[in-house]
């Protein structure tokens, strides 16, 4: 229960949200509010004011010339139902923790503003290569995903800054792909996540890391590496591992290099029966 008194704005537009978020007041955005209610829930978080971007028409997926447009107000099940959803993406939004509510509620981009290490939403965008067009009073700036995610529950948006758009490279999105989730239980929150999308060469030269460190870990390859050689490299990268009630840090550590060598040997199966 929310006991707490804020002031609740919904505005119609982008334009209102640059106005509603203009403030010195402590401010709490929201799409889904799957997070961040639930921490008002617990006053872990008693913001001033709450805008919510429901309204905002800030959700859909749509393509524009060599790049893929995504709302950060888009839910899961949006993902799942629009024709231009990346494959990988849908992949992603099939297998949310939670079910169907959170499908139903929560959005891509209030999982990454959020910022949860291994919720799937970070390390998915940063596999994808996506760019996140921030917005403010004083106009966009655009932040490659890989630079987005700053620390556990931190990010780069700025004060009176909210994320209006996601943009995915169609080059990214039309190659081979595996994404590989591992959790104690279905349903729980997962432990790692690993993406993997093929390069141009048709070789699996990189996988990202989600949930074993702070934030998503990038794994660049050769692509001739062999399996035990790309779970000891993957090991060696994570210098900031996230630890908590679900798994400590090495756990997380020891899973990474599990998952990072499933991933790659997945993509690597499909390129092989492909060159058959």
């Amino acid at each position: 229960m929310i006991l707490d008194r804020f002031e609740y704005l919904r505005p119609s537009n982008v334009d209102e949200v640059v106005t509603a978020i203009t403030t010195e007041d402590e401010v709490a955005i929201i799409s889904g509010g799957t997070w961040v209610v639930q921490q008002m829930g617990q006053h872990l978080r008693r913001p001033k004011v709450v805008v919510d971007l429901s309204a905002a028409g800030l959700s859909g997926v749509s393509t524009n010339q060599d790049t893929i447009s995504i709302g950060p107000s888009t839910t899961y099940t949006q993902l799942l139902e629009a024709g231009d959803t990346p494959p990988f993406l849908r992949k992603v939004a099939s297998g949310i923790t939670g079910g169907i509510q959170i499908r139903n509620a929560g959005t891509i981009g209030g999982s990454a503003c959020f910022a949860y290490p291994p919720s799937d939403a970070p390390g998915a965008l940063v596999t994808l290569n996506a760019t996140m067009v921030l917005r403010s009073g004083d106009g966009q700036r655009k932040v490659a995903a890989t630079d987005f995610f700053l620390d556990a529950l931190t990010t780069a948006l700025r004060p009176g800054e909210f994320l209006e758009e996601i943009l995915v490279p169609i080059a990214d999105t039309e190659r081979i792909f595996s994404y590989q989730k591992f959790r104690n239980v279905t349903g729980s929150t997962p432990i790692v996540t690993a993406g993997c999308i093929a390069s141009e060469d048709g070789l699996a030269k990189r996988v990202v890391i989600g949930g074993a460190a702070t934030t998503p870990v990038v794994v660049d390859l050769a692509g001739d590496e062999s399996e035990d050689e790309i779970a000891d490299l993957t090991r060696s990268l994570i210098s900031h591992p996230w630890s908590d009630a679900l798994a400590n840090a090495n756990y997380r550590r020891h899973t990474a290099g599990t998952m990072a060598t499933r991933a790659v040997r997945a993509v690597r199966e499909q390129i092989e029966g492909e060159e058959r």
